[in-house]
């Protein structure tokens, strides 16, 4: 009986350590790595984020981890986060050419405008993507919202910009960014409401309503 019980006490207790071992071990980059895309294919950005920083955070050397972080968190709006991952990569543009890009959405959104001015400037004189005509005229367009924001704080104005809903058209819930009016009626800007930040059209209607976004014809 003794013997039966001893026996029943010592594979209760390796039956729970083996329990412990698995629960408490740590998940692989690679793992969270995987986790992040699939969760970034399915348009769940910020949760994707949160995936490449615990990618990171397990292998630190990995420094592209880091900017998938970064990018995801400025996609899904977090944006003090979003510089914390970016900002100590930020020069590295060779390695990551939209770094300053994103890095510079993320602090302008915090309306630290002097920083996303800097690393706005340096990416409209030195990206030479295959998008670069696009990318540029989108960084053109953010670099006069730095002007403007930091005019407005120094003037002690800050309260004097009025934000106006557009519709459902145009403010979806998904983050759009980078508006540039062609003429009083015609509106681009940009969205990450598909899968991809992309650039959308849309016009005013006869009745002053915008109209069902497009994509313009390349």
């Amino acid at each position: 009986m003794n013997n039966r019980l001893s026996i029943c006490v010592w594979m209760s207790i390796l039956i729970f350590v083996g329990s412990v071992s698995l629960d408490g071990q740590t998940k692989s980059w690679r793992s969270y790595f995987n986790e992040a895309e699939t969760l970034k294919q399915e348009g769940q950005y910020l949760t994707a984020a949160r995936k490449y920083q615990q990618a990171a955070e397990v292998k630190p050397s990995n420094k592209e981890l880091s900017y998938f972080a970064g990018k995801y968190f400025v996609i899904g709006r977090d944006y003090a986060r979003a510089v914390a991952c970016l900002e100590p990569i930020k020069d590295k543009s060779n390695q990551y050419p939209k770094v300053l890009y994103y890095y510079g959405l993320a602090e302008k959104a915090l309306g630290n405008y002097e920083k996303a001015l800097e690393a706005f400037t340096v990416f409209h004189a030195d990206y030479n993507g295959g998008d670069q005509q696009q990318m540029k005229a989108f960084v053109a367009n953010e670099i006069m919202g730095c002007e403007l924001g930091r005019t407005g704080v120094n003037m002690n104005h800050s309260d004097s910009f009025k934000v106006d809903w557009l519709g459902d058209q145009i403010n979806s819930s998904d983050q759009e960014f980078a508006p540039i009016p062609i003429n009083s009626s015609l509106l681009y800007f940009s969205s990450n409401r598909t899968d991809n930040i992309q650039l959308f059209r849309s016009e005013l209607d006869e009745t002053d309503r915008w109209t069902e976004v497009t994509v313009p014809e390349s």
